[in-house]
């Protein structure tokens, strides 16, 4: 829907968020390193960050 992957669209949400001091990524091939680089240049928009918020609402964290 945004013309993205999963993985840059999950990295870029934690990014846009104030209250996360660092965002951590992982990678075991350079594929996934250029990738996960990548998403920090994503422009993350009020409604992507509305449309992740539905998803975590629909799926809490089984811990709460």
């Amino acid at each position: 829907e945004y013309d993205t992957t999963v993985s840059k669209l999950a990295i870029k949400f934690c990014d846009s968020k104030s209250f996360v001091d660092s965002t951590i990524i992982g990678a075991t091939t350079m594929d996934q390193l250029k990738e996960d680089i990548d998403a920090f240049d994503l422009e993350w928009t009020d409604e992507m960050d509305q449309a992740v918020n539905k998803i975590h609402v629909s799926n809490p964290n089984p811990a709460n």
